[in-house]
């Protein structure tokens, strides 16, 4: 009768190991998956934010009286750039 006694608390600390190591993976999936999502947000965000600073920039180069061989440059980079 010992032996089965054994045999069942080993079994239940076995089974609640298990359980706990395959529910940490199914809450580290869903923390993953929100991790991620709000990651593409924040990129998405980003992107938005230094194309508009890029475009600011341009701007205010085309706007600007510059000297003339840097006003060379910078046509030279329009072209470049399409």
């Amino acid at each position: 009768m010992r032996n089965v006694w054994k045999g069942m608390i080993v079994g239940a600390l076995i089974g609640a190991g298990l359980d706990g190591a395959i529910e940490a993976g199914r809450r580290g999936r869903v923390v993953g998956r929100k991790a991620g999502q709000r990651g593409r947000e924040v990129a998405h965000t980003a992107a938005e934010k230094v194309d508009a600073a890029a475009h600011t920039a341009a701007d205010k180069i085309d706007a600007a009286d510059l000297p003339a061989p840097v006003a060379a440059a910078r046509d030279k980079l329009h072209d470049i750039a399409g």
